[in-house]
């Protein structure tokens, strides 16, 4: 009986570039695909992935999906954006009442930092106060460690640090806040977004004329009303955030005879502040100093 032939070089070599292929693609084949295995983390503004960043760590890929300047409020997702919400792994949110253009129902994991943070109301800025993202940050590792189970330890270990950063953040920011003189202490906001901000470090909201939406609008009537307002309490500025018609509030400025600061970064990062804690530290620092402080 004849022995078998050897097989040649040529399949042989064949043989083990398909063996290698077949290797690399069940590697890729698992969770996160391209990502190298890591979960992919869809949020919503850039303020959401710097935080989801921070307790992430390089264990998650972290997709921002509306852009820095444009308003969460009333954006709304390309087909592109729409396929990343549904294929990732986890969707990271403030608030329905904030993020009301996206269909964030669809995704199979959501977490919304309104329903972790504490006791919170219909106001949906709630990262305003540092104190409010800390609460919720235990239980962003813990929706992060569900989607990646390996990683649980490192998701704990970096929010347990990330909250103590905002500690000294919150303590700083109550500093730079007891500069202002007491009857200063009062905030006229383009819309009305600096709740939890005020009721933490002790300001009065005087006044909003685009209530929580930026693309509401503001009356005659409403507008007058607030001008003589600023006069009575003796407002000393007016603050309208990057993103928001300035006109508005330079209208009831002038009327009124007060400085209005108009390019505060409240909603969004930017070059200037781009993670957020310095977002927060340079908003604060903005306000305090036109209101008196220093």
């Amino acid at each position: 009986m004849r022995n078998p032939a050897p097989s040649s070089p040529i399949k042989a070599l064949a043989l083990l570039v398909v063996t290698m292929a077949t290797a690399l693609l069940s590697a890729c084949g698992g969770d996160g695909g391209a990502s190298g295995g890591r979960p992919e983390v869809v949020a919503t503004t850039s303020i959401a992935a710097d935080i989801v960043g921070r307790v992430g760590g390089d264990a998650v890929d972290v997709v921002q999906l509306v852009p820095d300047g444009a308003s969460p409020h009333s954006y709304a997702p390309s087909a592109r954006e729409q396929q990343e919400l549904d294929e990732s792994d986890l969707v990271v949110y403030f608030s329905p009442a904030l993020e009301e253009g996206l269909p964030l129902d669809l995704a199979a994991r959501r977490f919304a930092f309104a329903d972790h943070a504490g006791s919170v109301g219909e106001d949906p800025h709630l990262w305003l106060d540092p104190t409010l993202i800390a609460a919720a940050l235990p239980d962003l590792a813990a929706a992060l460690a569900e989607i990646d189970p390996a990683g649980a330890e490192g998701y704990r270990r970096r929010a347990r640090d990330y909250a103590g950063e905002l500690a000294d953040l919150d303590r700083e920011l109550t500093k730079m806040v007891e500069t202002v003189p007491p009857g200063s202490r009062k905030l006229v906001t383009s819309h009305d977004l600096m709740g939890y901000f005020g009721a933490r470090y002790g300001f009065e909201i005087t006044g909003a004329p685009f209530g929580l939406s930026p693309e509401a609008e503001a009356s005659a009537g409403e507008l007058a009303e607030l001008i003589d307002r600023i006069r009575v309490e003796s407002v000393p500025a007016v603050f309208a955030q990057q993103g928001d018609d300035p006109e508005v509030l330079r209208r009831v400025a002038e009327e009124a005879d007060v400085e209005v600061v108009d390019d505060l970064l409240l909603e969004t990062l930017g070059p200037e502040a781009d993670s957020y804690v310095a977002m927060m530290d340079a908003s604060t620092s903005r306000i305090v100093t036109a209101l008196g402080g220093r």
